[in-house]
């Protein structure tokens, strides 16, 4: 959680990191990604809040060597309800695996 903060450079704090974590937890246990995608986008109002996000989440989906299609679905889904063009998710990726 807190090599989060320091991917985030500092936008999003760790204890919100952890909240965040926690409820997206409950909800993907429960069968609902939709449901964890449209809390962090009502949650994070900013687009440096929204950035420092999906950077965590392209991080941690690189992290296993190559993102799989499950958590690229994820991360496109994310992408789409931040209201980001394909070009820019991808921007981000490239961002994230350097």
């Amino acid at each position: 959680v807190e090599r989060m903060g320091v991917l985030t450079n500092g936008e999003i704090d760790s204890g919100f990191i952890r909240d965040l974590l926690s409820e997206a937890e409950t909800k993907v246990g429960a069968g609902s990604r939709d449901a964890v995608i449209a809390g962090i986008t009502s949650a994070l109002e900013s687009d440096a809040e929204r950035r420092a996000a999906f950077m965590v989440a392209a991080a941690v989906s690189w992290g296993g060597g190559g993102i799989g299609v499950q958590e690229g679905l994820a991360l496109q889904a994310i992408s789409n309800a931040f209201g980001w063009e394909m070009s820019e998710m991808h921007k981000l990726l490239g961002q994230a695996r350097a």
